[in-house]
């Protein structure tokens, strides 16, 4: 049986509202909350939103992650790659008043191999205040 790479896919998501702890300003924290994976092939999805490839050959696939914050703060969304921010990924979001909820789409192309993991990662660059994701999705295919 051949392994095939464009039949790899992962879509993952975490509904509840979930409050990302802030210890230090502009100081990026992953996600937090409970996650599901709905659906993946060659993808695993841990229940903290990790998600790894599994699949033995090398594949370059995109990725999407959707999140939805409700921050009365300036906010960075960012996508990291085996621990490492992908610095290309970043999107700031300013202005945003208290109970505005604001989606956030991130997107990037990575080549996979095996072991590989995804995750998001968000920081409050206003202040230590907690922010609540509402909803946020990890979708690579």
């Amino acid at each position: 049986q051949i392994e095939s790479p464009s039949a790899a896919h992962s879509m993952s998501y975490n509904t509840g509202a979930t409050a990302v702890a802030i210890a230090t300003a502009s100081t990026p924290v992953k996600i937090a909350g409970t996650w599901v994976d709905q659906i993946s092939n060659l993808f695993t999805v841990d229940g903290t939103g990790k998600v790894s490839y599994s699949g033995t050959v090398n594949a370059p696939i995109p990725i999407t992650a959707t999140i939805t914050v409700d921050p009365d703060s300036d906010i960075t969304a960012m996508l990291y790659v085996n621990g490492a921010v992908v610095t290309a990924t970043k999107i700031a979001v300013t202005g945003i008043a208290a109970g505005d909820k604001k989606p956030i789409t991130l997107n990037w192309f990575y080549q996979f191999s095996t072991s590989d993991y995804v995750e998001i990662y968000l920081q409050n660059d206003t202040d230590t205040t907690d922010l609540t994701t509402t909803y946020s999705s990890l979708r690579i295919n």
